[in-house]
């Protein structure tokens, strides 16, 4: 049984592999970006704090929130904070699909229930 919904849409010959990277990429670079803004909105960081968190970030390969650790700009009480917010915001890999042309929404409702049904059996 297939437990991952990217997954499946391969298995069922709806992308393929290559599609399902891209969306996964889009979606972890939209997860970096997303926990910065929601730290800016949230007012745990400033615009000027989130801007040399991702000029640091383009030098070295850490990820957002080490790198507002390593600055001091936020505590990992914080960023677990706006992890469970960010989590509320997530963009799943089905809507990117849809973002991107690759399925209709129609489609995408469909799919999922198939794959709700078959997780369920």
């Amino acid at each position: 049984m297939v437990k991952k919904f990217g997954e499946y849409l391969i298995k069922r010959g709806v992308i393929d592999a290559s599609t399902l990277v891209e969306a996964l990429h889009r979606q972890s670079k939209n997860n970096v970006i997303n926990i910065g803004e929601t730290a800016v909105r949230n007012k745990a960081l400033t615009p000027e704090q989130f801007l040399d968190i991702l000029s640091v970030n383009e030098t070295i390969d850490e990820r957002f929130e080490d790198i507002a650790l390593l600055l001091n700009y936020l505590t990992q009480d914080e960023i677990d904070d706006l992890r469970a917010k960010q989590e509320k915001e997530q963009q799943f890999i089905g809507e990117i699909l849809v973002a991107l042309g690759k399925l209709t929404q129609p489609q995408l409702e469909q799919l999922l229930q198939e794959f709700n049904k078959q997780l369920n059996n």
